[in-house]
């Protein structure tokens, strides 16, 4: 018997250390409470999110714990352990987010009402994240968004230099011809 136990607290150990691995790799982490979804629908959800390029993995709650105290350690991430205990309570399944996190976000809450999943938290840039402020967060426009609103900005700027060039160099002249044609009459 006591090889067995040795053997499954190895085989623990080393899901441990997987999943710290895997959570080096990404920079931000999405915490959901899957209770209620059945499998065709965490499969949809996981289809979905792959076109994103996100991976979507339901963990293990303990073990997730560990492998984040040993990366958020290593990395000195501002994010405690009591506020990854919020999170890892019940049925937990972990999105890892590369660069869209914003866009991910707004995923999770558009399926709010369609999916039972719902959100718990995220750690984003190192920074926990309640409920409510990821809320916020999705409510934000993306930088794509801001992005395409500063170039039209530019964009219609441009578009009216000549007028106002047109406007500075006139209004001179016009004052000038109205004076000359004061001065005939």
């Amino acid at each position: 018997m006591k090889g067995y136990t040795a053997h499954v607290n190895q085989h623990k150990k080393d899901t441990v250390a997987r999943l710290a691995d895997y959570l080096k790799n990404i920079n931000g982490y999405i915490f959901t409470d899957y209770r209620g979804a059945s499998v065709s629908q965490m499969n949809e959800v996981r289809v979905e999110l792959q076109q994103l390029g996100v991976s979507y993995h339901v963990i293990k709650n303990r073990f997730a714990l560990r492998a984040f105290e040993e990366v958020l350690a290593a990395n000195q991430k501002n994010t405690t352990a009591d506020q990854l205990l919020q999170v890892l309570r019940g049925p937990t399944a972990l999105a890892g987010v590369q660069d869209n996190s914003h866009a991910v976000l707004k995923y999770f809450i558009s399926i709010d009402k369609v999916f039972p999943i719902s959100l718990k938290g995220a750690i984003l840039s190192g920074v926990f994240h309640g409920r409510e402020e990821i809320r916020a967060i999705a409510s934000l426009p993306s930088r794509e968004e801001l992005l395409a609103k500063l170039l039209r900005t530019l964009q219609e700027s441009v578009r009216r230099f000549p007028a106002l060039l047109y406007q500075i160099v006139s209004s001179p002249l016009r004052v000038m011809q109205s004076i000359i044609d004061q001065k005939e009459k």
